[in-house]
């Protein structure tokens, strides 16, 4: 299916070629078979050009598409090392509290109950 942007070009570029193959005829007094000739290479060497210059365009979105995706991919890398660095610390500071300070936070969880009442998530203990 052709996109309007390609029917639009097609026809710009027949309309160059035709232009120049009427100009060659009616200024430089070429035959007027020798004028179609020639408008007719125009055209093909513009299609010629246009079909090439879209290939190369599309050569270059995968290239686009795998830059992006290792650009994600590092970042995501970037995140899960700060996400371990900080887990790490934390871990290292739970590991560091005195064992009193795991009674204080189950009497602290009791106080929640109390003064939450029902609605705590914690009332069970």
């Amino acid at each position: 299916m052709f996109r309007i942007s390609t029917i639009f070009v097609f026809v710009c570029m027949l309309l160059i070629a035709s232009s120049m193959g009427l100009a060659l005829h009616r200024l430089a007094g070429v035959v007027p078979l020798h004028a179609a000739i020639a408008a007719a290479a125009m055209l093909a060497v513009m299609m010629l050009y246009r079909a090439v210059s879209l290939r190369f365009e599309r050569r270059d979105e995968p290239d686009d598409r795998v830059a992006s995706l290792s650009h994600g991919t590092a970042e995501l890398a970037r995140q899960v090392t700060e996400f371990g660095r900080r887990l790490n610390a934390v871990e290292n500071r739970l590991a560091a509290l005195p064992a009193s300070s795991g009674a204080s936070l189950r009497r602290s969880d009791r106080n929640c109950s109390i003064r939450c009442g029902p609605r705590c998530r914690n009332s069970a203990n």
